[in-house]
């Protein structure tokens, strides 16, 4: 193992973190796959290990800690990830969730099957792969279609907020949970708190927080909506 992960061990234990060495060689052997194939293929721009660690690993993790927060992890049975990408954060929370089914939803089929073969590579089951480019009407007829209402929906894909919501909304009568970067444009939650109040999700937080790993700081807003 990577030293820089070995070290992470170290911080995991030294802070009494709730994540079981098993998750992080999962996550450790998956960011390896990532490395190998972004050679290849544009997966991630992150390709230093400390800066997955944070970025990728600790940011997942906290998506975690917030909805295990909520209430929402315990009886999680069924999650999406939309605009996987490279299948942050889909992946690290399967890892780590072990249960939940997983969609991993891309409009990009390339890197639909490259994470199809990590979850071959890493024995990962429970997975489904979609490959569609939602707008907020494709993705209801697809939900209709196939019958599926995952009951969380996380997306750390870019572009509008709004758009983004309206096009998760209509798939989900849980929660949805966007992380956001540190910079929103003006009354960006107010207008995505009043757009999910239309469809009876009543109950939004906006938390705003740092997460810091060795010598290095992010700052994240998430967006978070409960239909109630």
């Amino acid at each position: 193992m990577h030293a820089d992960w070995l070290e992470f061990k170290e911080y995991i234990d030294k802070n009494e973190m709730d994540l079981p060495g098993y998750v992080v060689d999962g996550w450790y052997e998956y960011f390896l796959l990532l490395l190998e194939t972004n050679k290849t293929m544009n997966l991630t721009r992150i390709i230093e290990h400390k800066d997955a660690i944070l970025k990728h690993f600790l940011d997942s993790y906290s998506l975690h800690t917030f909805l295990e927060s909520r209430g929402v992890v315990d009886d999680l049975e069924t999650f999406l990830d939309f605009g996987t990408g490279g299948g942050i954060p889909g992946i690290p929370l399967k890892i780590l969730w072990g249960d939940p089914h997983l969609f991993l939803v891309d409009a990009r089929n390339k890197k639909l099957k490259f994470l199809d073969e990590v979850c071959q590579e890493l024995s990962i089951s429970g997975v489904s792969f979609v490959h569609e480019n939602w707008d907020k009407n494709s993705s209801k007829i697809w939900s209709k279609k196939n019958k599926v209402k995952p009951e969380l929906i996380v997306s750390r894909a870019v572009g509008n907020s709004v758009k983004l919501l309206e096009t998760l909304l209509p798939i989900t009568e849980k929660y949805i949970l966007l992380p956001r970067g540190p910079e929103l444009l003006p009354n960006e939650f107010n207008m995505c708190r009043k757009t999910a109040a239309k469809k009876s999700f009543s109950k939004a937080i906006n938390k705003n927080f740092k997460l810091s790993y060795a010598d290095q700081e992010v700052e994240r807003n998430l967006f978070f909506f409960e239909k109630r």
